[in-house]
């Protein structure tokens, strides 16, 4: 589109016109001859090479630009094409490991990690004149943030996503306390940010005392934790609530799973909803998988006698905890702890 500005020709002592300024590859004509002045009085000099010059040199590239580019000046006369501004320039989720790299133009990079949550211990296996207690429930994956000039960081950024932690493998040993769960991966945006891991869930032992869920990932500055899983039954009339459920957590931890006494069962418990994501998670039902894609944890498995041992049910990405695993009979395998949810690392460019 032509640029059109009033002129005076002192020359001619004509009054003030409209003169269009026409570009052909960078080149621009006044379509008056003669000095031609601004009506406020500040020179603007047209010269048969086109160059334009208000309070001084004003130079406009040689050559045209392309779509989606637009001319911007640097403040010094210098007047070159750039990409459109846009307001985020790029977005990327990661669920495995891979590398970052910053964005031209980019000026500030909004960074989330979520750590791989925990695997849930499995069930013990003992004589029906003991108690059989179920695993513990695997931690979540902690929510880190942080925003970050982008002259800060590094042209390419290595991403670590973490893994969701393993559910500890059935007892096939008459007489033996369940295997723990497997601690959830570091999530890491090169040394920049860092998770950190998430606690597995306790293998199910006979002694009586409370079967611990997997300890909360740490919190620290501009974070959540992720939750706790669920702990065993301190005993076989005392009943555990929701695996690792609180407002203040991101992913959810798993339920425990089912116990039972010479006199006395229990149920597992059901997993814990994830509370702070763009969509909140569903807890997951006793013995179930969490729902996929919402960081809830999954649901400690039920206790039934003289049968194989139901598993934990598995977390759900981003950093779920994994259910814990039922106790079991001698003779019959115990459950198996439910894996942890894998972690994230999302990054924003503006």
């Amino acid at each position: 589109m032509p640029i059109k500005y009033s002129t005076y020709d002192s020359s001619s002592g004509n009054n003030f016109s409209l003169v269009s300024i026409t570009g052909v590859t960078g080149v621009f004509t006044s379509e008056v001859s003669g000095a031609v002045y601004k009506a406020s009085g500040n020179v603007t000099v047209i010269t048969g090479s086109g160059d334009v010059r208000p309070f001084g040199l004003f130079s406009f590239p040689a050559t045209v630009g392309s779509s989606g580019q637009c001319l911007s000046n640097n403040g010094n006369g210098t007047t070159s094409w750039n990409p459109l501004p846009t307001y985020v320039l790029t977005y990327n989720e990661y669920s495995g490991n891979s590398n970052w790299t910053k964005p031209s133009g980019a000026s500030v990079v909004y960074v989330e990690i979520v750590g791989g949550g925990a695997g849930g211990g499995a069930g013990g296996r003992f004589a029906t004149t003991v108690v059989r207690f179920g695993g513990g429930g695997g931690a979540a994956g902690a929510w880190l943030w942080k925003y970050f000039q982008a002259d800060d960081l590094s042209g390419s950024v290595s991403i670590t996503v973490g893994a969701g932690g393993s559910g500890g493998v059935s007892q096939t040993v008459n007489s033996t306390s369940g295997s723990g769960g497997q601690e959830g991966g570091e999530s890491k945006f090169g040394e920049y940010l860092t998770s950190a891991t998430a606690g597995g869930g306790r293998g199910g032992t006979n002694s009586g005392a409370s079967i611990l869920g997997g300890s909360s990932s740490f919190r620290g500055t501009n974070s959540y934790n992720g939750a706790a899983g669920g702990d065993g039954f301190a005993g076989p009339t005392i009943l555990s609530t929701m695996g690792g459920d609180s407002s203040f957590v991101a992913a959810g931890g798993g339920g425990n799973g089912g116990t039972a006494s010479s006199t006395a069962t229990r149920t597992g418990v059901a997993g814990a909803v994830s509370r702070l994501f763009t969509v909140s998670g569903v807890a997951a039902s006793i013995g179930g998988d969490a729902v996929p894609g919402e960081g809830g944890g999954g649901g400690g498995a039920t206790y039934s006698t003289a049968v194989t041992g139901a598993r934990g049910g598995n977390g759900a990405y981003p950093g779920g905890g994994g259910g814990g695993g039922a106790g079991s009979d001698n003779g019959f395998n115990s459950g198996k702890g439910g894996d942890g949810g894998g972690g994230t690392v999302r990054v924003w460019a503006w």
